[in-house]
């Protein structure tokens, strides 16, 4: 992941190596099926003081493209812009190469998974540690508050496991063909995550709320997306408490501070 706010910087070479994957899995004939991790801000970019949009399966960030390309300076305030655009022009590159080649290998499925925030457990805490979006949640539980957390608008989450499993579902199920698989779990905010941290942990000190609101953004595949993972036999989504206790549970055990 790159936060340069020089598209040239990344786009082109987030775009070159999805159609190389697609390219590598037609060129194959073993690969029967090809499921790209894609990202919901290849479909929408939740922002502050935005009205909300219905999100489709037709739903692109074509306001973060726009930005992202727009004439120089480069300034810092276009990294996100830039992030979204990239994730969203490689997913459209994956349909494109696949709707041109589709008559060259006519059994090959392709599906596209768009997952939100993540959270939840990490694989292996003590030699892993907690990358990316997990670690937010265990700064918050070690009483920090980072830049980074003001800069992070409500919006969706899902757990990472759901995550894991709706690729799982993309690969496996004859019913999901040529889909755009929607990760949207629920809303979060800063503020939620704190609640669930203080009711669970009464005798930890937690920092004082200071971001609530929520995504107004509707998501309208999301109930597809929730249908798979009861296909695969969950009751579905993981709720966001869950998700954060499995997120912060290793740091508890460690610090002998084990939820209420």
């Amino acid at each position: 992941m790159s936060m340069d706010a020089d598209p040239n910087s990344v786009i082109p070479g987030v775009i070159s190596f999805a159609v190389a994957a697609i390219n590598a899995a037609y060129a194959e004939p073993s690969v029967k099926r090809f499921v790209f991790t894609s990202s919901s801000s290849a479909a929408v970019v939740s922002q502050r003081d935005v009205p909300g949009v219905k999100v489709t399966e037709e739903s692109w960030s074509e306001g973060a493209i726009k930005k992202a390309w727009a004439d120089p300076p480069y300034t810092p305030d276009r990294r996100s812009a830039v992030y979204a655009a990239s994730k969203a022009q490689a997913e459209q590159a994956i349909w494109k190469y696949h709707k041109e080649h589709r008559s060259e290998k006519p059994e090959l499925v392709v599906n596209t998974v768009l997952p939100n925030f993540n959270w939840g457990s990490s694989i292996d805490a003590v030699n892993q540690g907690y990358p990316s979006s997990s670690g937010l949640p265990v700064l918050l539980f070690k009483g920090q508050v980072t830049p980074i957390h003001s800069l992070i608008v409500p919006q969706y989450y899902i757990d990472v496991e759901d995550t894991g499993r709706l690729h799982v579902a993309a690969a496996i199920f004859d019913h999901v063909k040529e889909q755009r698989i929607f990760g949207f779990a629920g809303r979060f905010s800063w503020d939620a995550i704190l609640d669930i941290l203080r009711k669970n942990f009464p005798n930890r000190t937690f920092p004082e709320n200071f971001s609530g609101g929520e995504d107004p953004n509707e998501i309208e595949p999301r109930d597809k997306a929730e249908q798979l993972l009861k296909d695969l036999g969950r009751p579905g989504w993981t709720s966001l408490e869950e998700s954060i206790l499995s997120n912060v549970e290793a740091v508890a055990k460690a610090e002998g501070d084990p939820k209420l």
